[in-house]
């Protein structure tokens, strides 16, 4: 008899949820400490208690700078991506190109991340060890010098070519788990 109400009783415990309007943006991770990132159409965000901040590294004079945030670790680093486009005598983009970005939230410091040889680099998780995966292309030939798409590993200040050990042409890294 004993067994029959604890079942019972366990049965009876239903979850509790809290459900949390994080304004107009659109989340992509989210932190144990419920930190989560995204975007607006033109900036990286990050949400935390209620209030958006804009995490965007910027380019620079003559430069706007668009990104997106989408990934976070539990030591309060996010990651993304941010396309620079020079802007001319006139206001036109040029030169456009993306690059990752690794936002230290406790120092308020954006750091913009190189690529594997081309024109582009895109940052989409962290771990908690600070390992950045993403992908790179690699130097192609002139004019747009854009080279394959290669996934990454990011650590130590150092990018690791992970497409190079492959066969294929194009490859991608999404995320990374604690072992790396």
């Amino acid at each position: 008899m004993l067994f029959c109400p604890l079942v019972v009783l366990g049965q009876s415990v239903s979850p509790q949820y809290t459900v949390t309007d994080l304004g107009d943006f659109s989340p992509r991770a989210i932190n144990d400490s419920s930190t989560v990132v995204g975007s607006t159409l033109t900036k990286a965000i990050l949400w935390r208690n209620g209030v958006l901040t804009d995490i965007t590294p910027s380019g620079g004079p003559q430069t706007i700078a668009h990104g997106v945030a989408s990934g976070i670790n539990d030591l309060d680093q996010a990651v993304g991506w941010v396309l620079f486009c020079d802007l001319d005598e006139v206001g036109n983009c040029g030169n456009s190109r993306t690059r990752a970005f690794i936002f230290n939230l406790v120092t308020q410091t954006p750091t913009v991340l190189g690529t594997l040889g081309g024109r582009d680099s895109v940052a989409l998780g962290i771990n908690n060890a600070g390992q950045i995966a993403g992908w790179s292309n690699t130097a192609g030939l002139p004019p747009g010098n854009v080279g394959d798409q290669h996934a990454f590993i990011f650590q130590n200040g150092v990018f690791e070519d992970l497409g190079a050990k492959t066969t294929a042409q194009n490859s991608l890294a999404s995320s990374i788990n604690a072992t790396g």
